[in-house]
């Protein structure tokens, strides 16, 4: 596993431990979560990479959609870079 990799699951695994929690706040947006906290939350995956890049390193933060129904699915959309494997592999 690669290190950056590492720290990407963290970033999922506090997702999932608070997904109804950041369901009533980000409901519909794209959420970008760094050292176990959400950053910034934008309309589009495409402005969240845009404008996260501007002061952090890619690889460093994690880019998901938020369903408005934590329920909706088990695994969020995830909008990065591919991993070397599926993140609920991990």
């Amino acid at each position: 596993m690669l290190f950056y990799e590492k720290l990407l699951i963290e970033e999922f695994k506090y997702y999932i431990k608070n997904k109804h929690k950041i369901a009533e706040s980000y409901s519909g947006r794209f959420i970008v979560i760094k050292d176990n906290r959400i950053i910034g939350d934008y309309g589009s995956s495409f402005e969240a990479h845009l404008k996260t890049k501007i002061n952090h390193l890619p690889e460093t933060y994690l880019v998901l959609f938020c369903p408005s129904d934590p329920f909706v699915s088990k695994t969020p959309v995830v909008y990065r870079w591919e991993l070397s494997k599926p993140l609920d592999e991990y």
